[in-house]
């Protein structure tokens, strides 16, 4: 899995606007930057890091929600290309299970695993067809033309990050990042409990995506 790469210049002591505006910008970067790689269909490793990489971007929108207009964000466009990834990652993880029990089993059994390993490759045709128009550099092009020009008047709190009575207190990014890491602590601690109700599996994968937008929120605010 590709690391989140450290964005270069960002201070936590600048003002909240042109900090959140810097690391939405980095990581739809990070993210088309990785468009080649997931065509790349000899390394099914592109396919899930631009998958992670458009996770971290959708979890940073989210996070910086309080801080953004509605509707700033071109959210149901990056959920399409995430689920265009995942259903091409999930016919791979599929394959690359069925190839390793396949070579455990014996040939009648090896035979009916290739059957259904067969109809998963076309399923993967099929999802990968569906990618390639999804992420065609056209597309990337425009939606990431699309991004700038929407970031551009993204942030809802002024630009010298001044809030407060008589706005002469000025909300950093550092102050930002201490809150969102704190909801997303205070979300993951109050969903725990299913952690002893192994049987609960939509609660468990809720608990696991809350897990990752944590790891995803300590990462950014690291250095």
């Amino acid at each position: 899995m590709a690391k989140a790469k450290q964005i270069a210049k960002l201070n936590c002591q600048d003002a909240a606007a042109k900090a959140i505006r810097q690391v939405l910008q980095a990581r739809m970067k990070e993210m088309c930057a990785l468009r080649d790689h997931a065509l790349d269909w000899n390394d099914p490793e592109g396919v899930h890091d631009m998958r992670v990489a458009s996770r971290r971007l959708r979890s940073a929108i989210i996070d910086f929600k309080p801080y953004l207009r509605k509707g700033s964000m071109p959210l149901t466009r990056l959920k399409a290309i995430a689920k265009s990834l995942g259903a091409v990652r999930d016919e791979d993880v599929v394959l690359a299970a069925l190839d390793e029990l396949r070579l455990k089993a014996d040939e009648e059994i090896g035979n009916g695993i290739e059957a259904i390993a067969e109809e998963h490759r076309r399923q993967r045709r099929l999802a990968r067809a569906v990618l390639e128009r999804a992420i065609r550099a056209s597309a990337i092009a425009e939606l990431r033309d699309e991004f700038q020009a929407r970031l551009r008047t993204a942030t809802k709190i002024p630009e010298d990050g001044a809030v407060g009575e008589g706005a002469n207190q000025v909300l950093t990014f550092s102050q930002v990042g201490a809150g969102i890491i704190g909801n997303r602590l205070k979300q993951i601690s109050e969903a725990g409990d299913c952690v002893y109700r192994p049987l609960r599996t939509k609660q468990l994968h809720r608990m696991r995506i809350m897990a990752k937008r944590l790891r995803y929120a300590v990462e950014l605010f690291l250095p």
